[in-house]
């Protein structure tokens, strides 16, 4: 989804309610025949492979020597939702299936902002040798994490902890190296607004969610402009903020949330709140 198709979707969603145009149309597909339709293309592809667990966004598939592959819908079903017929968005996830990971790169890798479902479904796997394989990850707020992200084109990845480590023995200098690279990768970051409480705040539309873990970006003296406390909603590739002391502002961003409940870029069903560098989620009234 381009910056200017979900600035124009979103303007329709908080300022007039208007659903999603794409929902409307007749070859859309719910997120259930999509992994519906996902799971009987794998089978038929990949016999020797065996579904461990699904849930709404994240299949775990158990390969023919025991090896786990984690796929990730969401991507996929935006692309769906967005046009693309459902058959082609499955293949391209069908051809991920098997595919040999490739070795940790420095150079791209990112900070990525998502649920904490993705690691919990990471967890379930079997320990090899007695060891859990996780990756790396640390917490935000609420049910969101901040993992290290590989950009493998058609998809990010979520390496290892050992993987990591063979590139860059200090996981901590390889978070740091990887915050400054996120940042610079950002471009040009844009606040621009929904209406008179409501902004937009984007950047690079594949890590736009990244902002949230930016120090520097909320130290940017048109974002600290927004309130003292700001309050936010977090989408996949940007996030959507007002001042956390209007109510009228709070208020539409739980509106907000309501209506985004389908919609495969929202990270979260949470309002977050940043006040004094930390962040929370914002209790309901």
């Amino acid at each position: 989804m381009t910056l200017t198709r979900l600035f124009a979707i979103l303007v329709l969603i908080v300022a007039t309610a208007c659903s999603d145009p794409a929902a409307s149309s007749q070859q859309l597909e719910s997120r259930e025949a999509f992994r519906e339709r996902f799971l009987t293309a794998v089978s038929a592809a990949h016999p020797g492979v065996r579904v461990k667990s699904a849930t709404e966004d994240t299949i775990v598939l158990e390969g023919p020597h025991g090896e786990d592959q984690h796929i990730y819908l969401g991507n996929a079903y935006g692309r769906h939702r967005e046009g693309q017929p459902a058959e082609e968005a499955v293949a391209a996830l069908v051809a991920l299936v098997n595919r040999q990971t490739p070795p940790f790169r420095m150079d791209q890798a990112y900070l990525l902002v998502r649920p904490t479902s993705y690691l919990q479904e990471v967890e379930k796997t079997a320990p090899v040798g007695g060891v859990q394989r996780l990756p790396v990850t640390r917490p935000l707020a609420g049910d969101l994490l901040i993992f290290i992200g590989q950009d493998q084109g058609d998809a990010f990845s979520y390496p290892l902890r050992e993987d990591i480590e063979k590139e860059v023995p200090d996981v901590d200098t390889a978070w740091t190296q990887i915050a400054a690279r996120t940042e610079a990768a950002f471009g040009e970051i844009q606040l621009e607004p929904l209406n008179e409480r409501v902004s937009l705040l984007s950047a690079n539309e594949e890590i736009g969610a990244s902002l949230m873990a930016s120090p520097t970006v909320w130290s940017e003296p048109s974002v600290r402009g927004v309130g003292r406390r700001i309050a936010i909603v977090v989408f996949r590739d940007a996030l959507i903020l007002t001042n956390a002391d209007d109510a009228r502002g709070v208020q539409d961003l739980r509106a907000l949330l309501r209506r985004s409940a389908d919609s495969p870029n929202l990270l979260s069903d949470h309002v977050f709140v940043r006040e004094n560098g930390q962040w929370s989620v914002l209790e309901s009234e």
